[in-house]
């Protein structure tokens, strides 16, 4: 199975590069303080600034900052100006969380992660800090002792081809992970899970608003279909009184079983971390960025937003362009009208909670049809270029599209009164179309090296449930037909009695309950 390709996540940078950046592109100076490393230029106020904004999650306009572990408020006070400028609301924090860290480490996290969420506060802004929830990464990983892997191979996934799901970058497999880094890809049922949440409820005790969890997803990047190590299938069993699978086999209903099962515990995994971080500060929210959305990616790497209702949890939908290179400017239409089913079927399944989504763009005026996708939609924007987090598309773009939607505040406050809807099943969607490509775009363009895909078995228009369900979107909209997306687990006579009409797209595995609310 081939990995789609994912946007650079990793947007730190040395703390001398950062300073001679912003020294170089501001042609400011900067105080002999703070090339010191010392904080003379920074203090907290006797108490942090009120925030008066109570819903925030619902109005959230978001951006990212890179940060490292030895800053000061002279380090970014001028992104934060900028930002709050901006009209940024919510300021997606990425400290050095991905790497793997020593206790000391992570001390230093801490530290970070705590006065730049009270920089913010005194802006206006709320702070949320980037953590991996199932990635770890150990820098020039050949020439030290400790790594994720060397200290804790039990802790690793495990692919049916027996591969630990480990590599280090530089040999060909992704591209944001860089040379002679190590990316180890954790188990959500190992004792690594414990080791994330009780630092998770570290972050908890600092003045951060939540935590920004990065996909928690069995990746495909080594092997395939993982997890199948001693832990996992001794909880397959526990579960359902089965045997784990030992090799795909669509035909056994076992496999179809262990594969479904599969969203089960990325979902419990993720409600563990919820709860725990709620246990330490009720205010802490966990924003979970969910990448697979509608597509064959949420079978086969068991992260699905849209298997389960998420209780107390929040999503921030990774909604991926047609390219990492040139984001949706080359785009055909019909990847268009993928694009907004996508963000369509991302505001069903976060129903009724806010939810956040990624605009990737290029220049402003590609970015701001992305952008509006996704606030017709009814979702939060969270801006940024392509193929990294921690950018912009412009200054004057984010200002102009954020401060005329912060004059709008119904906007993402409302709620719909569509009256049809289209009903979609992650089961149906696992049974029938198998994971058999992938179903993101449609397009192809062989000039891109960084095109989403280039392989024709991966193309929506080849998959039956995948495009049965985008041709239903693609109807509804071109007809003007307003619609909402509606996920099995929303599905209840409530929901749906407020519509006079409903799709059903390839409804190969619907249970009796469900049948029954929709006879009647």
């Amino acid at each position: 199975m081939r990995l789609i390709r994912r946007a650079y996540k990793q947007c730190r940078v040395s703390r001398r590069d950062f300073l001679r950046g912003v020294a170089g592109a501001t042609g400011i100076s900067i105080l002999p303080g703070c090339l010191t490393g010392s904080d003379a230029c920074y203090s907290l106020p006797a108490e942090d600034s009120p925030m008066t904004n109570a819903d925030w999650l619902r109005t959230a306009r978001v951006g990212g900052l890179a940060s490292f572990a030895g800053a000061s408020v002279c380090d970014m006070h001028l992104d934060l100006d900028r930002m709050a400028d901006e009209g940024v609301n919510v300021v997606e924090l990425d400290p050095e969380l991905s790497n793997y860290q020593s206790e000391e480490g992570f001390q230093d996290q801490l530290r970070l992660v705590d006065f730049a969420s009270r920089e913010c506060h005194k802006r206006g802004m709320r702070c949320i800090a980037y953590y991996p929830t199932l990635e770890s990464l150990t820098p020039d990983a050949n020439n030290v002792a400790s790594t994720m892997f060397k200290d804790h191979p039990d802790w690793v996934q495990l692919s049916m081809d027996g591969m630990p799901n480990t590599f280090v970058g530089g040999e060909g497999r992704v591209f944001w992970v860089d040379p002679g880094v190590e990316s180890s890809w954790m188990c959500p049922t190992s004792p690594y899970v414990d080791y994330f949440i009780e630092r998770v409820k570290r972050l908890a005790t600092t003045a951060l608003d939540g935590l920004w969890g990065d996909v928690p997803l069995l990746s495909d990047i080594v092997g395939y279909w993982p997890c199948v190590n001693e832990s996992c299938n001794a909880k397959f069993h526990a579960d359902t009184g089965l045997v784990a699978p030992s090799a795909p086999d669509w035909n056994d209903p076992t496999f179809v079983k262990w594969v479904v099962w599969r969203h089960r515990l990325i979902y419990e995994m993720e409600q563990r971390i919820v709860t725990a971080a709620k246990s330490v500060r009720a205010d802490f929210e966990v924003v979970i960025e969910t990448v697979t959305m509608d597509y064959n990616g949420a079978t086969s790497q068991g992260l699905d937003g849209a298997a389960r209702d998420d209780g107390l949890l929040h999503r921030v939908w990774e909604v991926d362009a047609v390219s990492d290179a040139s984001s949706m400017r080359f785009a055909a239409e019909d990847d268009w009208w993928s694009m907004a089913a996508m963000m369509k079927h991302a505001r069903g399944s976060s129903e009724p909670r806010p939810a956040w989504c990624f605009c990737y763009g290029l220049q402003p005026d590609d970015a701001e049809h992305v952008m509006a996708l996704c606030i017709t939609a009814g979702m939060n924007p969270y801006e940024t270029q392509i193929p990294q987090m921690c950018t912009s598309a412009g200054s004057a773009y984010r200002k102009r599209m954020y401060t005329w939607l912060a004059a709008h505040p119904g906007l993402l406050l409302s709620r719909s009164v569509n009256q049809s809807a289209i009903i979609y099943s992650s089961v149906s969607r696992d049974v029938v179309d198998r994971a058999r490509g992938t179903g993101l775009y449609t397009s192809y363009n062989a000039s891109d090296q960084m095109w989403w895909s280039e392989l024709p078995n991966d193309t929506a228009k080849s998959m039956q449930y995948i495009a049965d369900f985008r041709g239903m979107a693609k109807l509804l909209f071109s007809t003007h037909v307003p619609f909402d997306v509606v996920t099995t687990p929303h599905a209840s006579s409530d929901k749906l009695s407020h519509y006079r009409f409903i799709a059903l797209p390839s409804a190969a595995s619907l249970d009796a309950a469900l049948v029954g609310r929709l006879h009647d």
